[in-house]
């Protein structure tokens, strides 16, 4: 089988499930960002997990970044669902250049569904290719502001291994930004690392409130409040 091959059949098995009805009120809940076919993630997961296994055996770095590309080309949102899937199914073939891939996926076609699933993927692939920290430091100050999404985001799971100097750099970097994803996302990072570390993240809410906009503060306080 062949990258071409296999996002063929996963046009035709899910174009052949679409539901216009569910696509509508799907790309309306997305601000109609993106068009679906109407396939709520318990239905994809139904269609796409038979197809992804049969790949298996022919899954190497070259298949996953040309059939991720493949996906990521096609119109609607569901495709690239699968797009990401198949990336955490493959961490294993994942190789340096991955990053770069990810970022021509982020750059492309944006939104939180899809940036979201993929900083977590940069933050399980980081501990694989320690190298790639020093891109995530140019994506924190990138004009991009999904670039510099990830780069708040991508140790959101890290729990005590955060690196706690590297996040409230960011977050500061970030500080003065308008835009609403990164306001959240930086609520979003430091109210995660305040269930493994809350003093290091009050005293940073306290020394940086008026910098922080009031979005980031109340969102990063949220389990705070509770303690």
């Amino acid at each position: 089988m062949t990258p071409k091959t296999f996002v063929q059949k996963v046009q035709v098995t899910l174009k052949a499930e679409r539901n216009p009805e569910k696509a509508a009120s799907m790309a309306a809940y997305m601000k109609d960002q993106f068009p679906f076919l109407g396939l709520p993630q318990p239905e994809l997961k139904r269609l796409s997990i038979p197809m992804l296994n049969e790949i298996k055996p022919f899954v190497d770095a070259k298949f996953l970044h040309q059939s991720v590309l493949l996906l990521w080309k096609l119109t609607e949102r569901e495709y690239h669902y699968v797009a990401i899937t198949l990336l955490y199914n493959h961490t294993k073939q994942a190789e340096h250049s991955t990053l770069e891939l990810i970022e021509n996926l982020v750059v492309q076609k944006s939104w939180w569904d899809t940036v979201d699933s993929l900083a977590t993927l940069v933050g399980k692939l980081a501990w694989q290719f320690p190298e790639w920290l020093e891109t995530l430091e140019h994506y924190s100050a990138h004009e991009n502001f999904w670039l510099r999404r990830i780069a708040l985001l991508y140790q959101l799971t890290y729990r005590k291994k955060t690196d706690q100097k590297r996040l409230f750099r960011y977050c500061l970097i970030n500080a003065e930004e308008k835009e609403f994803f990164i306001r959240k996302a930086i609520g979003w990072a430091l109210r995660e690392y305040s269930k493994t570390n809350p003093d290091a993240v009050r005293a940073f809410l306290a020394e940086n409130k008026n910098r922080l906009s009031s979005l980031s503060v109340r969102e990063a306080s949220k389990y705070l409040n509770r303690v």
